[in-house]
This record gives C-alpha cells, structure tokens and sequence, in this order.
C-alpha cells in the first residue's frame, strides 16, 4: 500500500520528487528555473525546520517582495512629508517611503490599496476602483500589515 511507503520516505522527498515531476511535464526541469525551484524548496525546508506553512509563508513573502509590497509592518518612521500643489492651492502629505499607496493626510492613515476588485479570484487583472460605493481606498491605523482585500465583481 502507498500509505507504509509514504511513512518511510520523508515527506519533504515526496514534495521533491512531486515537484520535480511538475516541472518535467512542464519541461522546465531542462532549463535553469527548475532546478531553481528545487532549490528554493530544499532550502525554505532547511530554514523552516519541516514546517510547510512556515515554508509557504516564506513563498509569500517572496511574491510580496516581487510585487514591491513591504512584509513588516509600516509605522511612523516609514513616512516622509511632501507638499503637492493642485488647482493652485498647496496641501501636505505624509508619504509611506516603503509602500507609497500608504499616506497620511489630516492626521489619518490611508492606503489607495486595501481593497482590489477583481472578476475572479483566478483572474490576473486587478483594478483599484476610487468612485461611487466601491473604493480601493480605505482608512488604516499603524502599525499596518499590507494585505489586500479581494472583492469580486
């Protein structure tokens, strides 16, 4: 049966072979990303201990840093002030340096992001929408973890 062969092999070596097997299908285990991957998930294994949820949450953190996104919390030494100048009046905005959809405006902290609409979860396209009842924009308080909201339209 599978299940005694499973308990004898560890199961980060079935996540390996499984991972190799996936990336042969998809012919990447010829080119240089694959043997990335295998890497990457030997490695995050190794740091993480055998713990798969740390070793996911680590995937994520990489994805948010490839998305430009901080993975600590923004506090108040992230912000810098600027003064924009629009329809001929100058106003103040503290802007978070890390993360610049994150502002503080009248003594409030936003983020222009909080929110991201989407026509399904699987769908790549994502929109920040900023009029009638939808807004991406939401008010926040410090410290603030980044973590978007999906909303399916």
């Amino acid at each position: 049966s599978s299940n005694t062969k499973m308990s004898n092999k560890k199961w980060i070596d079935v996540v390996l072979q499984h991972a190799e097997n996936e990336l042969k299908i998809m012919n990447l285990d010829k080119i240089e990303v694959g043997s990335t991957i295998i890497k990457l998930i030997r490695g995050l294994h190794e740091i993480s201990g055998n713990h798969p949820q740390v070793m996911k949450s680590m995937v994520q953190s990489i994805s948010d840093l490839i998305d430009e996104k901080p993975i600590s919390p923004i506090t108040e030494d992230d912000f810098k002030l600027e003064t924009h100048c629009e329809g001929g009046q100058m106003f103040e905005v503290w802007r978070c340096t890390r993360y610049p959809s994150v502002y503080k405006v009248d003594g409030k902290y936003y983020d222009d992001r909080a929110i991201v609409y989407k026509t399904s979860h699987e769908s790549l396209d994502r929109q920040y929408i900023y009029q009638g009842g939808m807004s991406s924009k939401q008010e926040i308080s410090l410290p603030y973890t980044v973590s978007e909201k999906v909303v399916i339209v």
